[in-house]
């Protein structure tokens, strides 16, 4: 058989390298086939007797040549169909190779199939590699658009505050600057009165210092008076002197006259009009000194208050100086004040401007802040939409198997810790452990918060092994856990299982059993329904993981899901 076979491979090889001259070969051969059967039948002695056999034979020979042909055609046809079944089946099996199994067009085909089929085992993996990558990037992307849109909203809530602040200032620079412009005409008006006030003043003291004077010279004149009202007294005194003795002398003479008798009479009347002329001298006298007395007396008073009106003008002209000095300097200071309070309203109005000018950019910081807060909300939904793009894009490639790459080995370890996980879990609810008890009791005292359940110390003596092995045997693994349909982690890697140290970030990153992870990531795989889920995020200790989980159902009931983190590094190799 091996000879046939080398013998027909060097016959291919050499002369049938194509389906023209195979398709041709065949139909000569039928051709002579037939020619040598008329030829026995019409020339060979026995040939009518043969006839019936050489039938055969042709017949024999023409269905063994169709069943060739039909081999010929038919067999890498359907390897082919078979192959492309395969790869469009569930699994997507890309590894296949087809078998050329002649030297022909068909053989070319299968040759290039295989071609084809390699290059898209390495299209694939460069889908994967550039999927983990854009994965990679944006869940970086992601968690700095998140803290971008945090700040963001911080930002749009400050500008907010400051946009509010210069409002508010920008009342109170309005205010400040009608009050100072009202401060301004009221003190320009006050500087103009005081002025007017001033000059009146002036003008009052120089009015008091000519009345000083003329009380000064009114002064002077009533003591003149006085000294001659004096003098007047002296002269009456004199007069009512001399009108005594001349009283007295009438008297004498009466006497005499009466002595003188008849002789006397005439010389007795001349004394008795002299004596009635110095009655009335005297009483004249009397009534000068009386009235000259009380003109003194008001020449006195006159003086007196002649003296305290001088005192008084005297007083009232320092006073009025002293006033008018104080309006000068008041004047001065109105001045200076006025001049000053010029240039704080020019300012206050410059500052007002820049007040207005700083308002209106604080409006537009405030209106960019909004824009930005809103650019970075669609930011955000425009990463998660390319997260879930990408995710998508992962599951997609990862359902078809190249052969080739770490993530075919991944997928296969995360199936037998699926397979084993609802194994044991399985044999747990056999055992009437309550495996689906949803009643979290908070335990006092934890950050992070965690949580009991009814079966959360079994689970973990059975399960935290596997997970610790499974772990072991992943490369690049970061964890290895099951969480049901909540995200509750009832146990953990050990590495992750330490008591908890009151340092929260020490606990966060060794202190991870018992805890309901509600983050997007861990509720999206624990939730997960499809064959595998491939995310990628940024775990709350800081680094970068790709997450593929696989679900988990009991009894047909879903439980949760399987989760292995790994390092996104390991996927793109």
């Amino acid at each position: 058989m091996s000879v046939f076979r080398e013998f027909y491979g060097f016959l291919e090889q050499n002369f049938f390298n194509s389906l023209t001259k195979k398709l041709a070969g065949n139909f000569a051969f039928l051709f002579l086939l037939q020619v040598l059967s008329i030829a026995l039948v019409l020339y060979w002695p026995r040939g009518a007797e043969a006839a019936p056999w050489l039938l055969t034979g042709v017949l024999l020979l023409f269905v063994m040549n169709f069943l060739f042909l039909r081999h010929l055609l038919l067999g890498p046809v359907r390897s082919i169909n078979q192959v492309l079944k395969q790869i469009a089946g569930a699994e997507g099996n890309l590894a296949v190779r087809l078998r050329a199994s002649s030297v022909d067009e068909l053989g070319d085909l299968a040759d290039n199939c295989n071609t084809a089929l390699q290059k898209l085992r390495e299209m694939f993996l460069g889908v994967r590699r550039m999927g983990v990558e854009i994965a990679v990037n944006a869940a970086q992307l992601s968690s700095r658009v998140d803290s971008a849109t945090s700040n963001a909203r911080n930002q749009e809530v400050l500008a907010q505050d400051i946009f509010a602040g210069s409002n508010e200032s920008k009342s109170a620079h309005d205010e400040i600057a009608d009050r100072t412009q009202r401060i301004c005409t009221s003190t320009s008006r006050n500087l103009e009165s005081a002025r007017t006030t001033a000059d009146e003043l002036a003008e009052v003291a120089e009015n008091i210092h000519r009345m000083s004077a003329r009380v000064d010279e009114n002064q002077q004149t009533v003591t003149r008076l006085d000294d001659e009202s004096q003098q007047i007294q002296k002269i009456i005194a004199l007069i009512r002197s001399i009108s005594a003795q001349t009283s007295l002398l009438a008297l004498n003479a009466a006497i005499e006259a009466a002595r003188a008798g008849q002789a006397g009479k005439g010389f007795s009347i001349v004394a008795d009009e002299v004596k009635k002329l110095a009655g009335q001298v005297d009483k004249a006298s009397t009534e000068i000194e009386e009235k000259v007395g009380g003109m003194l007396e008001q020449i006195r008073i006159s003086l007196e208050q002649s003296k305290d009106i001088s005192s008084y003008a005297n007083q009232s002209r320092e006073v009025v100086s002293r006033a008018c000095t104080g309006f000068e300097t008041m004047v001065r200071d109105f001045e200076e004040n006025d001049a000053q309070l010029q240039g704080i309203s020019a300012s206050v109005e410059e500052l007002s401007a820049a007040n207005e000018e700083i308002h209106a950019k604080v409006g537009a910081i405030n209106q960019a802040s909004r824009d930005v807060g809103e650019l970075m909300q669609t930011a955000e939904q425009a990463t998660g939409s390319l997260k879930h793009t990408t995710e998508n894009l992962l599951e997609t490639v990862a359902a078809y198997r190249t052969g080739e790459g770490a993530l075919e080995g991944v997928i296969e370890h995360a199936a037998a810790f699926r397979e084993q996980a609802r194994q044991t879990l399985e044999n747990l609810m056999g055992q009437g452990c309550d495996v689906f008890d949803t009643q979290y009791q908070p335990i006092g005292g934890t950050n992070p918060q965690k949580y009991r359940t009814r079966y959360d110390e079994i689970f973990a003596a059975a399960l935290q092994p596997i997970y610790d092995r499974f772990l072991d045997e992943l490369p690049g693994g970061a964890f290895a856990i099951c969480v049901d349909r909540n995200g509750y982690a009832p146990t953990h890697n050990s590495r992750y299982a330490h008591p908890l140290t009151g340092d929260p970030q020490t606990d966060l990153a060794n202190s991870r059993d018992k805890r309901l992870y509600k983050d997007p990531t861990g509720l999206r795989a624990a939730q997960n329904d499809k064959a595998l889920l491939l995310q990628t995020y940024m775990r709350d200790t800081g680094e970068i993981l790709c997450d593929l989980s696989m679900p988990i159902a009991l009894g047909g009931r879903p439980w949760g899901s399987v989760r292995l983190g790994l390092s996104p590094q390991v996927l793109e190799s």
